[in-house]
């Protein structure tokens, strides 16, 4: 049996550190998109201001200020679109960057899994757990086993044996719970 720290070995993967630059590199690519989503909701929100100062003014005879109330609303029109937009494109983007971490993370972690297996193999290790302090939750804790641990087939024979058994039981279980439920 072997232990692995994994969570130390990621970190110090060089793989890793280059999957980190580019996530930081998409990190700042969002960032930016984002500021200047907020920039632009900015400047609408100062024209829509403008716009219903200028609809609010008495000096306007009724039918301007009506006008000028219209142009305000499209220019509320624009800014609301405009923050659904942000909200949709942001989550989208978040996404996307999650999605590309948890790609590149598996990438990686199959990568070492294949490389710690070899070793295992190749120095007579049947077991390699994972023994990072705090135990990473999303990282598995056996790393390799050898083929002769794997009892799934034997499992799989058991519980085909309980299917088989339970339509018999649930047969025999249905008029009795027939006579319970009638009145």
């Amino acid at each position: 049996i072997g232990v692995v720290d994994m969570a130390k070995v990621m970190d110090a993967y060089p793989e890793t550190q280059r999957a980190e630059a580019t996530l930081q590199t998409l990190r700042d690519d969002l960032e930016k998109e984002r500021k200047d989503l907020l920039e632009k909701r900015q400047t609408l929100r100062t024209d829509y201001e403008a716009a219903s100062k200028e609809a609010a003014n008495r000096a306007w005879s009724d039918a301007e200020r009506q006008r000028k109330e219209a142009v305000a609303e499209e220019k509320l029109e624009l800014l609301r679109g405009h923050e659904q937009n942000i909200r949709e494109t942001l989550e989208l983007r978040q996404r996307q960057v999650s999605d590309q971490m948890m790609r590149m993370r598996q990438r990686i972690l199959a990568r070492l899994q294949e490389r710690i297996g070899e070793y295992a193999r190749a120095n007579g290790f049947d077991l390699v757990l994972d023994g990072a302090e705090g135990g990473g939750a999303t990282l598995p804790a056996v790393i390799y086993r050898a083929d002769r641990f794997d009892i799934t087939e034997a499992i799989l024979k058991t519980t085909a044996m309980d299917a088989a058994e339970a339509p018999a039981e649930g047969a025999a279980k249905a008029p009795q719970q027939e006579r319970e439920d009638a009145p």
